[in-house]
């Protein structure tokens, strides 16, 4: 049987045994076949992948004979296949070991979310043991295999992460500190990790040390990010000042512990004092990213802290100077598209701005622009749904309706007082005025990360009022207007965005209609795309019309195309 494997140096197992491909060119496209199977790899993705910037005089030939090479040495000429614009790997589930990687992290979140936490441990440790080094370890240099890479490093990390909330859960601290540190140090801003060794520590009775783990992030935070740790952190910190055991509050450290599943976390009341038993965690990180189901170091479980004596509600100190205590978490992003096709290049674009140099200690303001449907907000909310967990006290999010052709934006105050309700602000310390309102909410934001997102704005003066006044918070605004008195005041970073690439917009296509309903007629497709100029609205019309009749030829769809584009 045929087995391919890319968690590490890519390596290929034919029937007749080990297959080598010593070539670098083959190497490298079956590397890129492998990490888009079940898909048509188009021909410019396919010539950039082996050339770069600069192809042969007759690329289409050059790439046929790398092609026939590489059927010749998987002894299957129909495994490879050319279809419409493009060729595809035809690879079954139980070949490819990124496939067997995802089955077994599945049957493992599943096994937590029953209660079957021995189980879930073994999958964890299978899943884990695929990985031979870092994925397409010998294939480097290719942006379309470096995007696969990220994905899978980023859940082999959660894999880790969800196997030690298990053990955990298990009882087995000991075990699970020595892999902890090594992780922390690999990744320093992760707070999930300390919430982890902190409590792995706290359960084998080395509190000292639990309590240098907080002092060593809270440092590295304040000096490089100039920003205090998150809400699951500082809970945990403040329940071991306050010496709770086993027995105690709820807030208890030996109380805290990541369980990996959504679904899967509880609270688990602790054992009578009468009787001695290991402490039992509780879920304090019960959020998950909607495209993965993995956890992120928001905080939704446990009750807040309690504020000192005199205070209430969110205007509470927690014991810092100049830090305010939130009373819940807010994640108010909407659901992320539905099969979003990757623009690769702006979300570069978009990641590079979290580690500028020059951004160290102060988040940027990003205004994202473009014309009506090009998908500005998809793009944003995407984005701000990968990279949620570094906001660990939340997401902000709302519709300013800026192309409204109505005129009917929200009052200032409204969106304001809506922020307030969300970040835990009691009705009644809400003051009544409008500049009450901003100064309290940016109160509530200082010191804090947080995201967010001001979708569809008019005008910069529509977002002035609800920028924090703080620079740990992210702030994201989309706009038809350039916005430029942001970008000369607040020193907002602009990112236009174009309309999709004629293979972007194939994806979206073929995402919603099935390569073989674009493959019966190649001309109509291409003239529908061309006809849609890349603007993602008018496709995903064009495609919802085409889904919804079937039987409707893309050739008569085309012929209707003037009617189906958004607004100008």
């Amino acid at each position: 049987m045929t087995r391919f494997a890319v968690l590490g140096p890519l390596t290929i197992s034919l029937a007749a045994g080990p297959r080598s491909l010593p070539a670098a060119m083959q190497r490298k496209l079956l590397a890129v076949l492998l990490s888009q199977t079940g898909r048509v790899v188009s021909l410019a993705t396919l010539t950039e992948a082996l050339w770069g910037a600069a192809p042969p005089a007759r690329p289409q030939q050059a790439l046929q004979v790398y092609v026939h090479r590489l059927r010749r040495a998987l002894d299957d000429e129909r495994r490879l296949a050319h279809q419409s614009g493009g060729y595809l790997l035809r690879v079954a589930r139980d070949e490819l070991d990124v496939h067997h990687f995802t089955d077994l992290l599945t049957q493992a979140r599943t096994a937590v979310a029953q209660g079957r936490r021995a189980h879930a441990d073994a999958c964890y440790e299978q899943a884990l043991r695929l990985w031979r080094g870092p994925a397409y370890a010998d294939v480097t240099g290719v942006a379309v295999i470096d995007d696969e890479v990220a994905r899978l490093t980023d859940q082999h990390l959660h894999c880790q992460e969800e196997r030690i909330g298990v053990r955990l859960r298990l009882g087995r601290y000991a075990e699970v500190i020595g892999e902890l540190r090594s992780l922390t140090e690999a990744h320093p801003y992760r707070e999930n990790l300390r919430v982890m060794l902190m409590t792995a520590l706290h359960g084998v009775g080395r509190q000292a040390e639990a309590l240098e783990v907080y002092s060593d992030i809270r440092t590295i935070l304040v000096d490089q990010l100039g920003v205090e740790p998150g809400a699951a952190l500082r809970r945990l910190h403040l329940a071991l000042l306050r010496g709770d055991g086993p027995g105690g509050a709820a807030t208890s450290p030996a109380a805290v512990a990541v369980v990996p599943v959504p679904s899967a976390a509880a609270v688990v009341p602790a054992p009578p004092a009468a009787v001695p038993a290991p402490p039992r965690p509780v879920s304090l990180l019960t959020a998950a990213r909607p495209s993965t189901g993995v956890p992120t170091t928001r905080d939704r479980a446990a009750p807040p802290d309690q504020p000192p004596a005199g205070r209430c509600g969110p205007c509470a100190t927690n014991g810092r100077r100049g830090s305010v205590a939130l009373d819940r978490v807010p994640a108010l992003l909407p659901a992320d598209v539905y099969r979003y096709v990757a623009r690769r290049e702006p979300l570069a674009e978009l990641d590079a701005l979290l580690t500028r140099p020059d951004q160290v200690g102060a988040l940027p303001v990003v205004v994202v622009t473009g014309g009506a449907g090009v998908g500005k907000s998809a793009l944003t909310v995407h984005w701000a749904h990968r990279i949620a967990d570094r906001f660990p006290d939340g997401q902000l999010y709302v519709d300013l309706h800026g192309s409204d052709p109505m005129g009917s934006v929200p009052a200032t105050a409204d969106v304001v007082r809506g922020f307030l309700s969300a970040l835990g602000a009691p009705a009644h310390g809400v003051p009544t005025d409008l500049s009450g309102q901003i100064n309290l909410y940016r109160t509530l934001l200082h010191g804090r990360r947080m995201l967010v997102l001001l979708d569809n704005a008019r005008d910069a003066g529509q977002v002035q009022p609800l920028l924090p006044g703080s620079t740990g918070c992210l702030i994201v605004v989309t706009s038809r207007d350039h916005l430029l008195p942001l970008v000369a005041r607040q020193g907002a970073y602009p990112v236009p965005l174009a309309p999709l690439t004629a293979g972007e917009s194939y994806e979206l296509l073929r995402q919603r209609l099935g390569a073989g309903r674009l493959a019966a007629d190649p001309t109509a497709t291409g003239d529908l795309i061309a006809g849609c100029a890349g603007v993602p609205q008018a496709l995903a019309m064009a495609a919802a019309h085409a889904a919804t009749y079937p039987e409707l030829p893309l050739r008569q769809l085309v012929d209707r195309i003037g009617g189906l584009r958004g607004p100008s």
